[in-house]
């Protein structure tokens, strides 16, 4: 879906409101921290401006993670670990083609999938009003659904009929998140998530990562004794 903006804005309507995030912005609302990690990915490569990069990327961390329902001790673990890189890149101690690999393997991660699907779980399904069963199904659907968006499995059109039942197309393209989503618009989400991924063959055993774990892996992948 490149090229296409996403954000939420206020709106008017009778239904109880569930407050969205302000920082839930890209392809199912996707996380900041990626977002803002390809545009200021770009930026440095032009202008080395690091210590600038590095205070805009740990902000979109830092909102990124909020957002989600992560536990708070992984939170933290996965800032920690994130932020070691901020640094070294800040002291110019890794290189931008360093710093793009870390990001380019993040993003291929199975962390992506997941952090995509905390965030969504924290800001629309654990606010809802739904049983416990159509909560556990529904995560279960979220996993497999951005799974396969992430994996370019279903395709734009039919991610915009999922997208539909909580976000409104505007004449310039842009996906505009709805911050009052009643369950009934929430059941037809999952629904209509569901059915894309099935048709997908998603399996419901999508891969369960520890967030800090990964982002090490990846890090002294890139990186290796260099950050020890």
């Amino acid at each position: 879906m490149p090229g296409e903006r996403f954000e939420i804005e206020p709106e008017e309507s009778i239904r109880e409101p569930r407050q969205g995030s302000g920082c839930l912005k890209g392809c199912l609302i996707v996380v900041a921290v990626i977002v803002a990690l390809f545009v200021i990915f770009g930026v440095v490569a032009f202008f080395q401006w690091r210590g600038w990069a590095t205070a805009m990327a740990t902000t979109a961390i830092e909102q990124s993670l909020d957002a989600s329902n992560l536990p708070a001790q992984e939170k933290l673990e996965v800032q920690r670990e994130l932020g070691r890189v901020m640094e070294a890149f800040k002291a110019n101690e890794i290189t931008v083609p360093q710093f793009g690999e870390i990001i380019t393997a993040l993003l291929e991660s199975p962390l992506l999938n997941m952090i995509v699907v905390s965030v969504i779980e924290a800001q629309y399904l654990d606010k809802s009003d739904l049983n416990a069963e159509e909560i556990a199904a529904g995560r279960v659907t979220l996993r497999r659904f951005v799974s396969g968006v992430i994996d370019e499995r279903i395709n734009e059109e039919d991610i915009e009929k999922v997208l539909s039942h909580i976000a409104d197309l505007q004449p310039d393209g842009t996906w505009i998140f709805r911050q009052q989503v009643s369950d009934e618009d929430l059941r037809a989400m999952l629904a209509s998530a569901k059915k894309e991924a099935d048709a997908a063959e998603i399996p419901e055993d999508v891969a369960e990562v520890d967030p800090s774990e990964e982002v090490r892996q990846i890090v002294d992948g890139v990186l290796g004794e260099q950050m020890q």
